[in-house]
């Protein structure tokens, strides 16, 4: 948000962290007048990589049916989007909210299409360090609004589904794990898009606890309707054009 809060400014004074990666556009302030007021070197936070298990590995492995040669791909954030690229055999371009070391690993292996496209960056230096000269970063207000344009294969988790299909990204007793994000904005964009899909992808039980449930209790972060494929580790359903009953029993399926 920090071009549109410039820009509706009476006046804008930055200080310059020279630590941090080049990864923006050089035209990202275009227009406004920045008075720098300092200059620090304070490097970015370090967020390790995560752990993928055999249950991820296994929904993911289901997953990359859907991600077709050459698709712009989405994906969030945890062990979720690194299974997911651990277990792409196709090049895809890169288009996401949040971009990880599992972009870095995307393009070691050869299988990054064209330039990528995130809004920020959360990783090691190994990403860092990648990231910096590219200009790969684009403001919210960009980066979500457009992938409706691009034909995006979003791949999102969930937190808790019920037997419609509505998805619940905060966590039990109105604790907030996730909050508000990208996962609408790319779901409704990839489901809305020609050739997009918007997939949820879940385990089946989580921390010994169902994610499917009969009501959610709290508040859909997701609606049904730009849900088009689920999947657990046991297996898929594509849900476009189902009634209220035939959605229920085919997301019932992939449940223990």
């Amino acid at each position: 948000w920090i071009a549109a809060a410039a820009g509706a400014a009476r006046a804008c004074v930055a200080e310059l962290n020279v630590a941090l990666p080049d990864a923006v556009r050089s035209d990202v302030l275009g227009g406004v007048d920045v008075t720098v007021v300092a200059e620090v070197e304070r490097p970015p936070v370090l967020v390790s990589g995560v752990s993928v298990d055999a249950v991820f590995e296994q929904i993911a492995a289901e997953a990359v049916r859907y991600v077709a040669p050459g698709a712009s791909l989405q994906v969030g954030p945890g062990a979720l989007g690194q299974a997911l690229v651990d277990a792409l055999d196709v090049p895809v371009a890169f288009d996401s909210g949040i971009a990880t070391d599992a972009l870095v690993d995307l393009d070691a292996r050869g299988l990054l299409v064209g330039e990528p496209s995130a809004t920020y960056l959360s990783g090691t230096e190994r990403l860092y360090d990648w990231a910096d000269g590219r200009s790969l970063l684009r403001g919210i207000g960009e980066e979500h609004t457009r992938a409706s344009d691009r034909g995006v294969v979003a791949v999102n988790g969930a937190l808790a589904i019920d037997t419609l299909g509505q998805v619940a990204i905060d966590g039990p007793d109105a604790r907030t794990v996730f909050g508000i994000g990208g996962h609408a904005d790319y779901a409704y964009a990839a489901s809305r898009s020609p050739a997009g899909l918007s997939i949820v992808a879940v385990p089946s039980r989580r921390r010994g606890r169902p994610t499917l449930v009969d009501h959610l209790t709290v508040p859909v972060s997701t609606p049904r309707s730009i849900v088009d494929v689920l999947v657990t580790e046991l297996g898929s359903v594509d849900l476009r054009g189902l009634s209220d009953q035939e959605r229920s029993t085919a997301i019932a399926s992939l449940f223990e």
